[in-house]
């Protein structure tokens, strides 16, 4: 109990940390609207958790076959032009008015269910549940063609979580996650702005100018945080990282709340991984 409860407090603190930080970053341009929305969603999501930790565990295993077909269907019907909304070149919405629903979010969740629930029935040294794989790489297939490459490399680490804490043969494990990276590296390395994305990555300095202008700007902003950082809602200042509130939102932490920040965001992630 006192394990769960230290789960669910790391958890918490981590989203509300979150949702300062993204308030932070997008409070010079629209005030409190991102804070607001987002600790909207926070309390949706703790209601979330506190109706489903009522549901007994077996049931789980009678709800995520039907879970997995919703998750599915809703994949398939966002790439259609008349039903899924096209932001940055990409599929990946349905947009409702008010709010954006993005069924890759559910397929992370889906593919851990239903992977989750068949390895529980597996004994010791049994192999490799191939049906349920299957199912997790149509998961994997159809997020990749929004295209939303990232998302669909959460969803093989998520079922590669899944498989390593079981107790299926570990030669299967270890064929099978090298068989998994060397898809991974053939997806990212076929599709050329996954290339340049990669080789970007790799030496970011040799086009600062250009596709490496964030990544370089966010190693900057680290830089200016320094141990201590320069102070909560002091970031954005000399540095200025694009998409600070997404996708370099780690950048805003070193440069506001410095080395011990990021230290302690990274180790809140590693307790409720290990």
């Amino acid at each position: 109990m006192a394990l769960r409860t230290n789960l669910f407090v790391v958890a918490l603190a981590l989203s509300l940390l979150g949702n300062v930080m993204v308030y932070s970053a997008t409070s010079k341009e629209y005030g409190t609207h991102y804070l607001i929305m987002r600790f909207a969603h926070l309390v949706l999501g703790v209601v979330a958790f506190f109706v489903f930790k009522q549901v007994r565990y077996t049931a789980w295993r009678k709800i995520s076959p039907w879970f997995y077909l919703v998750v599915v269907v809703s994949l398939a019907l966002v790439l259609i032009p008349a039903l899924g909304s096209e932001v940055g070149g990409s599929r990946r919405w349905f947009d409702l008015g008010p709010v954006s629903v993005q069924p890759a979010e559910f397929a992370k969740l889906a593919a851990i269910l239903l992977l989750s629930c068949v390895v529980a029935r597996e004994g010791p040294g049994s192999g490799l549940p191939v049906r349920p794989l299957l199912a997790v790489g149509l998961l994997f297939l159809l997020v990749v063609v929004e295209p939303d490459f990232g998302t669909s490399v959460v969803i093989a680490a998520g079922a590669a979580g899944v498989l390593w804490a079981s107790e299926l043969r570990t030669i299967d494990l270890l064929l099978a996650g090298g068989a998994a990276l060397v898809a991974l590296f053939g997806v990212m390395i076929l599709e050329p702005y996954r290339r340049d994305r990669f080789l970007t990555f790799l030496d970011p300095w040799a086009v600062s100018d250009g596709s490496g202008y964030q990544i370089v700007q966010s190693m900057v902003a680290i830089k200016a945080g320094s141990f201590l950082g320069i102070g909560a809602g002091a970031g954005e200042g000399d540095v200025s990282v694009p998409e600070a509130q997404t996708d370099m939102i780690f950048a805003l932490i070193g440069e506001e709340l410095g080395l011990l920040g990021m230290v302690a965001v990274i180790g809140a992630f590693s307790f409720l991984t290990l």
